[in-house]
């Protein structure tokens, strides 16, 4: 006999209409396995309590109906109350799923950034920097400190453009000057 036949015989037992064949069936499944005594027992046992409760129920003036309608009201409540909470709590795992998504990729999206370009093989540099170390001038140079003391404006122009690889440059181009420009400014 399979559990779920077993199941089903104690609630036949229990509510009174269970046959006399059937009982021998439940009979011989309690005798000889101890797990189906301890059901029927704990089935046996809640039946009288919801018994008892109703009983009293009734005793208050109370229909049945009215009975099991307020225990299936309290029931759904339960779970409506119960769902709500897992919600809310899917809810703010969720927000903190993708806030954690969100601050990775703008983690990794700046990391990205300040790395070298790849795909840089035979490319052309197209201008070189060249710190100025102010401490030990080399072959002669001049530091910045014996150097004049007037000021200095630069007209420079930024050209952004992407090569053909998809990488996107920066570049600081100067000013075209005219000629006069130069001798006014006392170059």
């Amino acid at each position: 006999m399979s559990q779920e036949m077993l199941e089903i015989l104690i609630g036949k037992f229990l509510d009174g209409e269970i046959t006399p064949a059937e009982k021998r069936l439940l009979d011989e499944r309690i005798a000889c396995d101890e797990s189906a005594g301890r059901l029927f027992e704990q089935w046996q046992f809640l039946h009288q309590q919801m018994q008892q409760t109703a009983d009293a129920q009734m005793g208050l003036g109370r229909s049945a109906e009215e009975i099991f309608k307020q225990a299936w009201r309290q029931s759904r409540s339960s779970t409506v109350q119960g769902a709500a909470r897992f919600l809310s709590r899917m809810r703010f795992i969720t927000g903190l799923a993708a806030g954690l998504i969100l601050g990775l990729g703008i983690h990794f999206a700046l990391l990205n950034a300040s790395e070298k370009p790849t795909g840089m093989e035979g490319t052309t540099t197209i201008a070189e920097v060249n710190p100025v170390d102010n401490r030990n001038p080399v072959n002669g140079s001049s530091s910045l400190a014996t150097m004049s003391a007037r000021p200095v404006s630069r007209n420079v122009d930024w050209y952004n453009f992407t090569d053909s690889s998809g990488n996107e440059w920066m570049v600081e181009g100067y000013r075209y000057r005219e000629k006069s420009d130069l001798v006014n400014c006392g170059l």
